[in-house]
């Protein structure tokens, strides 16, 4: 990595300007961008949100327009990530994709705006994940208009992306054979194309679908979503990979195997500081317990995970599903 763009991630705002002086400004401001999506997935969202500053100084003055819409993107999904694993800096990362959809809008450039989009509907999905009345037409309708315009733009891994969360929006609209369908191309291109964290979205939603009916090619996937997490360094997603392979394990019986996932996921929580993932490993632990006919081991973990929610955020209904357990079990027990 060249010593300018080391300067700019170390000092900000004064050599980002320096740099942009020197007519270097995209090309960095590019190179941060890449390093910053690096940090997101590692979970260091702070070194993310600095490298993204900085990149914005530098393609606002080289006047770079999609660059500073890609970079008001990437602070839009590292805001994100703060919602789905902390609860909060959801209006945050609006506002930032908000911001990059004007730039975007305005760029005639098809594969820009079909990022642009692509991320802004996650956003909206996401939110939508805990509200009482959710509502997920406009989100598909979004990412179908992302996929006609990667096409034009001819990005497959926007195209990919987006397929992969119209999948997942038709789940959510309980539409499961058209979600398989989009997600079994998707899965073709991401093979064939080498887009390995987007493979293992797909193999991981596809391994939710088939685990009832064919629990070994659910473990299948499982495994080979997690392999992918790991390859690529996407370790804010390890701990949900791990909890799908504990699942399907468990189901199979096997359930030694599966506790060596459940804690495995629970580690890697704790490490990262990821509490949304921490809950929900401790309310599968908690469910694992329950299966066993353990009552008293389920209400420990399902407590502890809800006192990870009166730390402070938005965990709207997600805090129900732990209490109804919690009155399941005193029903049980009674």
């Amino acid at each position: 990595m060249r010593a300018g763009v080391l300067a700019v991630s170390l000092a900000l705002q004064p050599a980002a300007t320096a740099a942009a002086g020197s007519g270097s400004g995209a090309e960095v401001a590019q190179e941060l961008l890449a390093r910053a999506t690096i940090q997101r997935h590692s979970g260091r969202r702070a070194e993310a949100h600095r490298l993204v500053d900085a990149g914005l100084v530098l393609a606002r003055g080289a006047g770079s327009t999609a660059t500073e819409a890609r970079l008001l993107t990437e602070r839009g999904l590292t805001w994100r990530q703060e919602f789905l694993y902390l609860r909060r800096g959801r209006e945050r990362s609006l506002e930032a994709l908000e911001g990059a959809l004007r730039l975007a809008e305005s760029a005639e450039d098809p594969a820009l705006l079909a990022e642009v989009l692509d991320a802004h509907g996650r956003v909206l999905y996401v939110g939508q994940l805990y509200a009482e009345n959710p509502d997920y037409e406009p989100i598909l309708v979004q990412y179908r208009r992302a996929q006609v315009l990667a096409r034009q733009g001819g990005d497959e891994g926007v195209l990919v992306s987006a397929q992969f969360h119209e999948g997942v929006t038709l789940e959510r609209l309980r539409r499961p054979e058209d979600a398989l369908a989009v997600y079994r191309e998707a899965l073709g291109l991401a093979e064939r194309g080498g887009h390995e964290l987007e493979e293992s979205y797909v193999q991981r939603h596809i391994g939710f679908l088939v685990q009832e009916s064919d629990p070994d090619q659910a473990l299948r996937r499982f495994r080979r979503s997690l392999e992918l997490r790991e390859r690529v360094g996407f370790r804010v997603g390890e701990p949900f990979a791990h909890i799908a392979v504990g699942d399907v394990l468990f189901l199979k019986k096997d359930f030694e195997a599966a506790v060596i996932h459940y804690r495995a996921a629970l580690k890697l929580a704790e490490e990262l500081d990821l509490p949304m993932a921490r809950f929900w490993a401790l309310v599968t632990w908690g469910d694992y317990e329950r299966e066993l006919e353990r009552p008293e081991q389920a209400r420990w973990y399902y407590e502890r995970a809800l006192g990870l929610t009166k730390n402070g955020g938005d965990w709207g209904v997600t805090v129900q599903r732990v209490e109804r357990r919690l009155e399941a079990l005193d029903i049980e027990g009674s």
